[in-house]
């Protein structure tokens, strides 16, 4: 067992290692946050091991993904990712109660890499507040409660990126998948007196500053990830970007975002958000253009987009949805797109 194990280190090791110095990176951008430059070195080298959350978040910010199970170092590993494993199947049936209980005593247990154990919880927690909020009837409190989770987001993202929205930030960033969703659900819910009540950003402003953090992921999915991978976190981003845009009215930029949304889409293996990414583009072509300024062509153009919209939610069942794109087309459009006429 400790030969397998020795290998399994050493195949980590020389992954961490060939793939750095292939995409031309400094140990302190992969380590940053994570464990010091040292440790970094001499995990490459094959003299330290590193528990299996620290070995798979520093795959992560080289764009590639690992099985945990595979780097296990010894009991106390495995009991923590066993748990680990427990939790975020309990997120999935929503047991949320039983979660706080578990991550209570997941806190309790022998930790190497503490700071990485404390942001797994924080961002499980994180998870269940936003999940309890979307089904609260009453929203009086939303904003506090809002502001509230906010400040858990930026604590948790701080362990690992202690430069976060600072002056002086690194302008070239690499990311876990951990911290990439922690930044889309603070630019997605935050507000300009958030950021201003937490020092974000300093001067370059809360629109700028969301545009700049969400086009360093998009450009670190773009150039780290699989086509699979792009698809699956980089759609997201594309939209998020997309409906900032769209706030500020530039239209063009918002429909680049979009398409660059809908090749990831086409590149990958499912159609995830697909309906959401033609319906949005529909809209900020009628935005850019208007109906009634629009000649034949590009008034066709915002059909085609509606229509490949409304397909995708007939296909996957996305009744609201499709409402939504029947109301757009007869009352924008003047157009009954039930009839599927071109």
């Amino acid at each position: 067992m400790r030969k397998r194990k020795q290998k399994e280190q050493n195949a980590l090791s020389a992954a961490i290692s060939y793939f750095r110095q292939k995409k031309n990176l400094s140990l302190e951008q992969v380590c940053e946050g994570l464990c010091s430059v040292a440790t970094l070195s001499r995990i490459e080298q094959g003299k330290r091991s590193a528990d299996s959350l620290l070995g798979t978040l520093l795959l992560e910010r080289i764009g590639k993904e690992a099985e945990q199970l595979e780097l296990l170092q010894n009991d106390e590993d495995y009991a923590l990712w066993k748990r680990r494993r427990y939790i975020q199947d309990l997120m999935q049936q929503k047991q949320y109660q039983k979660i706080y209980q578990e991550l209570a005593l997941y806190r309790g247990m022998k930790q190497t890499t503490p700071d990485l154990h404390q942001q797994f919880c924080l961002y499980q927690e994180v998870l269940i507040e936003l999940a309890l909020l979307s089904e609260q009837e009453k929203i009086d409190y939303k904003e506090e409660v809002c502001e509230n989770i906010l400040i858990k987001v930026l604590k948790a993202l701080r362990l690992t990126k202690p430069a976060f929205g600072k002056d002086g930030a690194p302008p070239k960033q690499l990311y876990t998948q951990t911290e990439i969703e922690l930044i889309q659900i603070l630019t997605h819910y935050s507000t300009p007196d958030f950021y201003k009540s937490q020092n974000i950003g300093g001067n370059v402003g809360f629109a700028e500053e969301k545009r700049v953090e969400l086009l360093q992921i998009l450009e670190y999915i773009e150039y780290f990830y699989t086509e699979h991978r792009k698809e699956e976190i980089g759609v997201s981003i594309t939209i998020e970007l997309a409906e900032l845009e769209r706030t500020f009215g530039n239209y063009a930029k918002a429909i680049e975002y979009l398409e660059k949304g809908i090749s990831f889409v086409s590149q990958g293996r499912g159609i995830k958000s697909l309906e959401k990414l033609h319906f949005l583009k529909a809209q900020a072509l009628f935005a850019q253009l208007g109906a009634e300024h629009a000649d034949t062509e590009k008034r066709k153009e915002i059909q085609r987009e509606c229509l490949m919209a409304y397909c995708t939610c007939e296909v996957c069942g996305l009744t609201e949805s499709a409402k939504k794109i029947e109301v757009f087309c007869r009352e924008k459009m003047e157009w009954q797109i039930t009839e599927l006429e071109m």
